[in-house]
């Protein structure tokens, strides 16, 4: 039979696994945006358990362990330039889960170089010739992992006042996006961005270029298993034109069937 002490072991356990879990299948998903996740997903992650307090002393050492690997793994997440411009450009995120300032600058920065870049391209193209112009998840979690997110972004909101010194020569729409208001966590980014096309041009068409990209390769690894059941052993003679078709079919909401 468990022990008391053992019930209270498995309790702890339990408690401090719930944040891993809440962020690894969210992360894990391939019908929302990902890449601009994983920076605030890891701050909530490591936020949520920080703040739990064991009573045993094997969560106490479990708890010791699992941020100190957070920190190993994890400490320099916001210096990966993919993950950090998707959560700029993100209106759901932009610089709330920033700690690393010098990261963030360095990601601004990048993003105002492409924006003036493209700005060059599409001056230079238009002198040469006459071109044309260019959901939340199905299953409740027990587990809230943003359940700290609105009060952030009311912080954020306080310090939006004035432009600030580090934002001084970056381009109007940087400028003007920055400023405007967090989007609430249930919108859908790509949707945001395709009705904020006419006030950000140059940028959308940034954001959804990095937005695109997946976090994990969990997508590709589903994608590789459902290949491999397709094409079984009473299957052998079944072309990769048809293997690729039948693929593309089983990808497609169950929603577009009743259509």
């Amino acid at each position: 039979m468990i022990s008391a002490k053992e019930i209270k072991d498995i309790s702890d356990i339990i408690d401090l696994l719930r944040p891993i879990e809440a962020s690894t299948k969210e992360l894990c998903g391939q019908k929302y945006i990902t890449s601009s996740m994983v920076i605030p997903m890891i701050y909530m992650m490591v936020k949520n358990i920080s703040q739990f307090k064991p009573t045993q002393e094997l969560g106490i050492q479990l708890k010791k362990e699992i941020l100190f690997h957070c920190e190993k793994r994890f400490g320099s997440v916001e210096s990966v330039a993919l993950f950090s411009i998707a959560t700029v450009l993100d209106p759901r995120f932009k610089k709330i889960y920033f700690k690393d300032s010098l990261a963030l600058s360095k990601t601004l920065k990048y993003i105002s170089d492409e924006i003036k870049q493209n700005l060059q391209n599409q001056v230079q193209s238009e002198s040469s010739s006459d071109s044309d112009t260019i959901t939340e998840h199905d299953e409740a979690k027990p587990f809230n992992l943003w359940q700290e997110h609105e009060s952030m972004v009311q912080q954020s909101t306080r310090r939006r006042g004035q432009l600030q010194s580090d934002d001084i020569g970056f381009p109007n729409e940087l400028n003007l996006y920055l400023k405007s208001s967090v989007a609430r966590l249930s919108d859908n980014p790509l949707h945001l961005w395709k009705d904020m096309k006419s006030i950000y041009p140059i940028l959308s068409n940034i954001a959804i270029k990095y937005l695109s990209t997946v976090a994990t390769s969990v997508p590709s690894e589903r994608l590789f298993s459902k290949a491999g059941l397709t094409l079984s052993n009473q299957r052998n003679r079944l072309t990769p034109k048809h293997l690729n078709k039948l693929l593309f079919l089983q990808s497609l909401d169950d929603t577009l069937w009743s259509l």
